[in-house]
């Protein structure tokens, strides 16, 4: 039998599983309003309306763990106040707050990060405690100063 290749194609797809991909392991996903993980990037480009030079763009994505609804805040500058601004904006966007923050080892956040005792900013954690959130840092993959490797 002389059969095209889309034909085969189709045929293994959807008789015996072709090229599909497997399930993998579920995470379970938290309570609706229970996490937001911030994390920190890299935005792009963009002309500064100040001196019209170009600069670049930084800025957090809060994404709810349940909704995976996304917020960004551009911003130049990753200061303990606009940390704050930050925070406040997206707790207008979401219209509350999350009980758990998961930032991302941000310097301005996590004065020390470590894999077992990260130690977050004072100035922060009375921010947290005054919204009524709690921070849990990430675990960091290695330790500097021993060079040994944890597992997140």
């Amino acid at each position: 039998m002389v059969v095209s290749y889309r034909t085969l194609n189709r045929y293994a797809t959807t008789e015996l599983g072709f090229g599909q991909r497997k399930t993998t392991v579920r995470v379970a996903d938290c309570d609706p309003g229970a996490e937001v993980q911030v994390d920190f990037g890299r935005l792009g480009l963009l002309a500064d309306a100040a001196d019209g030079r170009r600069r670049v763009v930084q800025g957090p994505i809060f994404t709810a763990v349940y909704s995976r609804h996304m917020f960004v805040f551009p911003t130049y500058r990753q200061t303990l106040n606009k940390v704050i601004a930050w925070f406040e904006a997206a707790r207008a966007f979401f219209a509350g707050v999350f009980a758990v923050v998961i930032p991302d080892n941000m310097k301005s956040i996590v004065d020390k990060a470590d894999a077992t005792d990260p130690k977050l900013n004072d100035a922060f954690r009375e921010y947290a405690q005054a919204r009524g959130f709690a921070v849990d840092p990430p675990r960091v993959r290695s330790n500097p100063e021993s060079n040994a490797v944890f597992p997140t």
